[in-house]
């Protein structure tokens, strides 16, 4: 690029389309900020810099050569659904925007290990998990659990995929959730009471100001509390989808024991026992999957697998009904319990038409599950964001483009007990929901907890590690209760605004 003019070297610019990017600065809408970052980030630009100025977010970008012919023709593309992007047009108005708009604190001077992916993908679901290959005893010594502990460390959250045979009972829930939300209050209020206490547990139905909750859970002797009477199928395609769910959070908490040095069965002592198996095991399907086990009813077995478990429930409703009357006789009302567990389903439904917290679209506001692991199924309308641990941006999870295979996606989130349990080894996930585009959104996260009793004695498992010359990440504890965990804080914050949204404006 040098020429010599009398003996002096001058360079000579190359062709601006063809010149070499490293930095980018760009200007949007605040609304546009997360749309706008997706397709820099697929083409391998990093964030050094962000904030707020004069009403418009700035963003600093940097990437390694990358032909500026190449970037104009990213930022047209994107500028015909975000009419508010502005792009730095060459190297030296970049520098000049980084120089005046960005002090020098307020930009990234580290340069990322290339082995350290931390931005991963967050809405398009390449890095996503067969869920019954994770279910595959096999997977233990493949390194597919391992994998998906790493990315769960990483991101706080992991799409598992379940095949298209099975999407018909989320389905159906969905849709007699949404029948069911449609009832007047006081029929609701009759079929599930009002959010409160039970057998020292919230469980229930409220009405908050920017959403609907119905809070479930398994009884011990494997029935359902509240016991919903209509639409008929409700009450046993919940059930039979938190059985599932059960099964497979224990499952994964396997992988994520061998993770933090800890034996195989180290969340199950903390956990309540395990309620009957949903539905027994069956063959391959024919998915790319080795283990298909089949937990959910496909299309042709739904309507005879709801049957089943209605009458299951109902055969034990009367026994339980045939125990109390028995208790009465001899007047041993005190013998009488629910026994509900500790893990529970929150069926929520959120209306597009809510402006949501202060006008913003944000209708549950970001917090941390309490719990080990929130697995959540991809509702039909989508709304759920997380936050990405790398930068602090909220990210949509439920709006990737229809897989090829037609798989049902289910988040798997890090709870607060996980996290104080690993002393963040394992960071919860933050994360909040949304108003849906349109109509409404059917939410049916699940919440797998451990025993509110159990007690964290993690020195024997950390000892055990270390003998054996492993690292324990499990944080040292020995007399401790989950509920003493100040992982309740989040807890408290969630009840707090729940009760707060009773008086409304």
């Amino acid at each position: 690029w040098a020429v010599s003019t009398h003996h002096r070297p001058v360079k000579v610019m190359p062709p601006i389309d063809t010149q070499m990017f490293q930095h980018l600065v760009l200007r949007c809408e605040a609304d546009d900020v997360v749309n706008i970052l997706f397709p820099f980030e697929r083409k391998g630009f990093e964030i050094v810099g962000m904030k707020m100025l004069a009403g418009h977010a700035w963003i600093a970008l940097r990437v390694e050569g990358c032909i500026a012919g190449q970037v104009k023709e990213l930022c047209d593309s994107i500028q015909q659904s975000c009419m508010s992007l502005w792009t730095s047009v060459s190297q030296d108005e970049a520098l000049a925007f980084l120089h005046s708009h960005f002090e020098p604190r307020e930009v990234v001077q580290w340069q990322p290990d290339w082995r350290d992916k931390q931005l991963g993908h967050h809405n398009d679901n390449q890095s996503a998990f067969w869920l019954y290959d994770l279910l595959d005893p096999e997977s233990e010594m493949s390194g597919l659990g391992s994998r998906f502990c790493e990315q769960l460390r990483r991101d706080g959250f992991v799409p598992l995929l379940l095949p298209s045979t099975e999407r018909a009972i989320f389905s159906l829930i969905e849709r007699d959730a949404s029948t069911w939300f449609a009832l007047t209050e006081d029929e609701k209020i009759e079929q599930a009471g009002a959010y409160a206490h039970v057998d020292r547990k919230f469980t229930g139905y409220r009405n908050g100001k920017f959403r609907e909750q119905l809070e479930m859970r398994l009884t011990a002797d494997g029935s359902l509390y509240p016991m919903l009477t209509s639409p008929p199928e409700l009450a046993p395609a919940l059930s039979l989808q938190m059985r599932a769910f059960d099964r497979i959070a224990r499952a994964l908490l396997i992988h994520i024991a061998a993770d933090v040095g800890a034996p195989r069965d180290f969340f199950d002592d903390l956990a309540d026992p395990p309620p009957p198996v949903a539905m027994p095991c069956r063959t391959s399907r024919g998915i790319n999957s080795p283990a298909q086990q089949g937990l959910f009813p496909d299309a042709n077995e739904i309507c005879a697998a709801i049957k089943a478990e209605a009458a299951r429930i109902d055969a034990v409703e009367r026994k339980a009904v045939a125990a109390e009357e028995a208790a009465k006789a001899v007047e041993e009302l005190d013998k009488i319990s629910l026994g509900l567990g500790h893990s529970l389903i929150r069926v929520c439904r959120y209306d597009h038409m809510n402006q949501g917290v202060a006008a913003s679209g944000v209708l549950c506001e970001a917090h941390n599950d309490v719990g080990l692991l929130t697995l959540d199924a991809c509702a039909a309308s989508p709304g759920l964001q997380a936050m990405r641990r790398c930068d602090g941006l909220y990210v949509p999870l439920e709006e990737a483009p229809p897989r090829h295979d037609s798989a049902l996606v289910v988040i798997a989130m890090v709870g607060d007990t996980l996290g104080r349990l690993t002393s963040n080894y394992y960071s919860p996930c933050r994360h909040r929901v949304m108003a849906p585009p349109k109509s409404e959104r059917i939410g049916l996260p699940f919440l797998f907890r451990g025993r509110s009793d159990a007690v964290l004695n993690t020195l024997p498992a950390i000892e055990a590690a270390r003998a054996a010359g492993h690292v324990s990440h499990l944080a040292e504890m020995e007399y401790t209760t989950i509920k003493e965990l100040p992982a309740f804080d989040s807890a408290k914050f969630i009840l707090r605004n729940w009760f707060k949204s009773t008086h409304k404006d």
